[in-house]
């Protein structure tokens, strides 16, 4: 049987979400692309692997915004560089996006820290008596 999580056990957890986001903030340097929504965008970009991603389906990657505002924020990472667009050579009618190598380069960062604050999290010897 397995014991219920303790306050202690959320406490650890919270703050390693803490120290992510304090990461994931230091990463970005910028205020504007702290959405969440961005989040989702730029984590489904890299699971698709190596490979670019219809700039179309780059709206459908951010489900808690309208697909009219997620072309915006699709447009405004791509201004600001965290985005490279080129054209589709299979397809004329449509575009291709991709992470710079810098954000990619930060995602796994921020991939690897969350990986060792959760870990640490997990092992965090607590008292299990209650």
């Amino acid at each position: 049987m397995s014991r219920q999580p303790s306050n202690e056990d959320r406490r650890v957890f919270a703050q390693a979400l803490k120290q992510v986001g304090l990461h994931w903030q230091r990463v970005l340097h910028d205020d504007e692309f702290q959405s969440p929504n961005y989040f989702d965008l730029f984590t489904e970009i890299w699971l698709k692997a190596e490979e670019p991603v219809c700039k179309t389906d780059c709206y459908r990657f951010m489900p808690g915004v309208s697909s009219q505002t997620a072309k915006k924020y699709v447009e405004r990472a791509v201004a600001r560089g965290h985005l490279l667009e080129r054209d589709n050579p299979q397809d004329g009618r449509s575009r291709l996006i991709a992470l710079s190598p810098a954000l990619k380069a930060q995602l796994e960062q921020t991939f690897d820290l969350t990986a060792q604050q959760l870990r640490q999290a997990l092992e965090c010897p607590r008292d299990t008596a209650a």
